[in-house]
């Protein structure tokens, strides 16, 4: 062992030393750099060690202070980079908002230390849960292809592509439908996959919602007055029309005509059988009409109507051409009582109105053709030479129905 030789002056300095430290606050040095020390060492993370969050729409965001003493924070950066199949890309200050995986890094300075403190942290942005409603829905019958309405919501009302959704539909024993037209209950199975941020969806067999299709019911138009003429037969009431979606002709066998004595429709025309049409002159009665739906098809009964109808003659005239000479006066169709063939009861309250009218030619076939077809306001008694549509009403009358008959009148011009 080396020796060491104490000197004067060598054991003079040490005998300072030991004065010096004999004099110093070791418990007041102690104190203050304790807590120091304790203040740094107590500023961590205040985060779980893997973070989780359900995709919300929104960018993610820290909840509360990161830090267990934030005050010893004197600034911090976060930032975010995604784990791939590739690997992971650059970290970047933009929080992410999309379903996946994520690493986050965060740096801050503390108070007391020269170096930053770094840590990372594993995030996973779990898929959310769609909304998707599944009500049942009733629709009525259109003839066309008809769907159902789907509802399907995200998160915040986020608008789902119709490209990831697919709707199928079965029958009452779950058989295929290829299309839901006609009347009837369909079962829904809705599948929803493919979405980034959203659980694929799938609806329980156990419990699928309906589009049920409902029929149509059609309208039935008819005339108020019907006034069939006498034939000795009978005379079915037929000035109806029964339409169905976009004016579709339906089956009149599907009609249900019955004829009544009373308004209140309970005493029967002829007999007992509401459904016999009369046949008597001047048979009087009130008809009752409705379209009759089919078990099961696609239009159900109709809006039920109320018609009165009365059998008279059809009056006839006989109006041959009539051709005057130009005379400069008024000039009137040669009428003749003897035109006029009545039935077998003679009417003496039958009335006659005549008017003349220039003569109208239809555009497609030429023919001349009556007021009705284009001619304009009725003239009185022509005088100038020309050609005109003499019409004839017969009015109605105890016996007789209305009806117009249509003649000419030539007035000639004897310099041409």
């Amino acid at each position: 062992m080396r020796k060491v030789n104490w000197g004067k002056k060598t054991f003079a300095a040490v005998m300072a030393v030991v004065t010096m430290f004999s004099t110093f606050d070791f418990v007041t040095y102690r104190s203050l750099h304790a807590a120091e020390t304790e203040e740094t060492a107590s500023c961590s993370l205040n985060v779980e060690n893997e973070l989780a969050v359900t995709y919300d729409g929104k960018p993610f965001e820290f909840e509360g202070d990161i830090f267990t003493n934030p005050s010893l924070v004197e600034e911090y950066e976060v930032t975010y980079s995604e784990i791939t199949n590739d690997g992971e890309t650059e970290p970047t200050t933009t929080a992410p908002t999309d379903a996946g995986k994520y690493k986050v890094y965060i740096s801050a300075k503390i108070k007391g230390e020269n170096s930053p403190l770094n840590w990372s942290l594993p995030l996973t942005i779990k898929k959310a849960d769609l909304i998707v409603k599944r009500d049942d829905q009733t629709k009525v019958f259109t003839g066309e292809k008809i769907e159902y309405d789907r509802v399907i919501e995200g998160v915040n009302g986020e608008v789902i592509p119709n490209k990831n959704v697919t709707v199928f539909y079965y029958g009452e024993h779950f058989e295929t439908i290829k299309e839901c037209r006609n009347v009837g209950t369909y079962q829904v199975f809705i599948v929803v996959k493919g979405l980034k941020n959203y659980n694929n969806y799938y609806c329980k067999t156990s419990d699928l919602p309906k589009l049920i299709i409902t029929p149509y019911a059609p309208l039935l138009t008819i005339n108020r007055e019907y006034k069939p003429f006498y034939n000795g037969k009978e005379r079915p009431f037929n000035t109806y029309t029964v339409k169905g979606v976009e004016g579709e002709p339906l089956n009149i066998n599907n009609m249900n005509i019955e004829y009544y004595l009373d308004e209140a429709c309970t005493i029967p025309a002829v007999g007992d059988d509401p459904h016999t049409a009369p046949s008597a002159f001047r048979s009087r009665c009130y008809v009752k009409l409705k379209y009759v739906g089919e078990e099961g098809g696609n239009y159900c009964d109709s809006n039920e109507e109320i018609s009165r109808m009365v059998i008279k003659y059809e009056p006839k005239i006989v109006m041959p051409d009539a051709i005057v000479n130009y005379t400069g006066e008024k000039q009137i169709y040669p009428w003749d009582d003897s035109m006029i063939i009545r039935g077998d009861d003679r009417d003496n309250g039958l009335h006659l109105s005549v008017g003349y009218y220039k003569e109208y030619k239809n555009s497609n076939d030429n023919v001349p053709t009556g007021p009705e077809d284009g001619a304009k306001n009725p003239l009185g008694a022509p005088s100038k030479p020309g050609v005109y549509i003499v019409k004839v009403q017969y009015h109605e009358s105890m016996n007789y129905n209305p009806k117009a008959f249509y003649g000419k009148l030539i007035i000639k011009d004897d310099e041409n």
